[in-house]
């Protein structure tokens, strides 16, 4: 994973999947590189935590937490307005995220959105994103996640061309 992190560093598109029995350490050994990767430097990490649900589940969870806590970093601020431009409609439901006079201004504009545009804005916020640094995304208990998040991670695999940098 080490290498594959370098490469991402040098702007190829990497997507890694970490699969396992329970209690075998992927969650440590994943800890262990994101903190090694963020000791180094030059590298977004977010993490995302899927639940298990019963029922129908929050759509995006996992990624709405994991970018909401890159956004709450000390360069978070980059990554709002980066959102507010290329990811209204994901920014929009954050709007912890956004001050109460500029929420209006995003409520306009997201008006109407569909699935299929949340998924094309996130492509390209994450293009944007990781133009100059890679993008460390961690998702723990994928086998929960809800159908949209599902969505998202095929949608990755399948423009993987116009992601880079991300791991």
């Amino acid at each position: 994973m080490r290498n594959l992190l370098d490469e991402a560093r040098r702007g190829a598109r990497r997507l890694v999947f970490v699969t396992g029995e329970a209690g075998i350490g992927k969650s440590t050994v994943v800890e262990a590189l994101a903190e090694e990767a963020r000791r180094e430097g030059r590298v977004w990490i977010g993490t995302g935590q899927c639940i298990e649900q019963y029922g129908v589940g929050e759509p995006y969870l996992p990624i709405l937490e994991a970018f909401g806590g890159l956004c709450r970093q000390p360069d978070g601020r980059r990554l709002i307005d980066l959102l507010a431009r290329e990811a209204p409609t994901w920014l929009i439901q954050m709007p912890g995220l956004v001050e109460v006079a500029d929420l209006h201004t995003l409520q306009q504009r997201v008006v109407g959105s569909t699935r299929a545009r949340m998924l094309r804005e996130m492509s390209h916020a994450i293009s944007a994103l990781t133009a100059n640094r890679p993008l460390v995304l961690v998702i723990e208990d994928l086998h929960w996640s809800d159908q949209s998040t599902l969505d998202l991670a095929g949608l990755s695999r399948a423009v993987a061309g116009l992601l880079r940098g991300c791991w």
